[in-house]
């Protein structure tokens, strides 16, 4: 990286995707071992409230949701 501004930008995007996987973790703990659908919707529902604006693409939502839905790691 050649400026600060650079260095700032990974910095926020970092936080950002910290902030992503605390959502995650939060709904995989509430959530594990219901249905992916009602997990989905959770998620979704839990990422606008706490990160409005930031966008997490649809199938990153739904990959996350099948695996709280089984058990399996999320991040």
């Amino acid at each position: 990286m050649n400026t600060d501004l650079e260095r700032e930008s990974v910095e926020t995007l970092d936080r950002i995707d910290s902030l992503v996987s605390g959502v995650f973790e939060a709904v995989d703990r509430e959530m594990r071992g219901q249905p992916a659908p009602m997990v989905y919707e959770i998620l979704d529902a839990t990422l606008r409230r706490r990160l409005p604006g930031v966008h997490v693409d649809d199938e990153t939502k739904r990959d996350a949701a099948a695996r709280i839905s089984v058990g399996a790691l999320v991040c």
